[in-house]
């Protein structure tokens, strides 16, 4: 949930975000070049140093929060933007830690389900997303194209919209770690009754060897 949310969301975001930028804000072409630049290193920096050290304070569903709660204050943020600037800072601050979210993502899943059972999750994961990611765009922008008919900064509306769908998700993650102990608890007791009836089966089939050892026995020593 959280994940395909947060894809649907992001990229329905990244429509809406360009088209108010090319509308409403002063943005020339140079401009573009040099916000990816600063999104890029922002993300490399938190990928190579801040994830090691998030991890090691938040743990993995603290890292994906973080990520949350960097783009749901970047959007909210991005709301008032009235120069390019502001993007810059933007980017440089709250992008970054966004990039945190596919490692804490795939930590959190081997915890879920088991090893052999990780391919079917992640295929399923990776449909959901594709879906998200082409639906976001779609519904955004039918958004963004009505509110700016009827009033021209009514464009914002979008963006506050996907600052309000991201709150839910924020409130789930906030659960996720009772409900990744619940799942866990489980998976050890259906993995300990497992193995309770395999060392039974053990013993049956043990004692049913020596019991044909001693009836051999006896039918020799008869």
């Amino acid at each position: 949930t959280v994940v395909i949310g947060s894809t649907l969301i992001g990229s329905g975001f990244q429509r809406v975000s360009t088209s108010f930028l090319q509308k409403y804000i002063t943005w020339p072409k140079s401009a573009n070049n040099k916000a990816m630049g600063i999104a890029m290193i922002s993300s490399i920096l938190w990928s190579s140093c801040g994830l090691v050290l998030a991890s090691r304070r938040l743990g993995d569903v603290g890292v994906l929060g973080l990520a949350l709660v960097a783009g749901a204050l970047y959007m909210l943020m991005f709301a008032f933007v009235q120069a390019p600037w502001q993007v810059f800072v933007l980017n440089g601050l709250l992008l970054g830690p966004q990039a945190l979210a596919f490692p804490a993502t795939s930590a959190i899943k081997s915890r879920l389900v088991a090893e052999d059972e990780q391919g079917l999750l992640q295929g399923a994961l990776n449909t959901g997303k594709s879906i998200a990611e082409a639906l976001g765009p779609l519904l955004f922008g039918v958004l963004f194209e009505w509110m700016s008919n009827e009033q021209p900064r009514g464009s914002r509306a979008p963006i506050f919209a996907a600052f309000a769908l991201s709150l839910p998700l924020l409130v789930i993650l906030w659960r996720l770690p009772d409900m990744l102990k619940h799942h866990e608890d489980e998976r050890l007791q259906a993995s300990g009754r497992l193995k309770h009836e395999e060392e039974d089966e053990l013993a049956k089939l043990d004692a049913e060897d020596v019991s044909l050892l001693d009836s051999e026995q006896r039918g020799q020593l008869l």
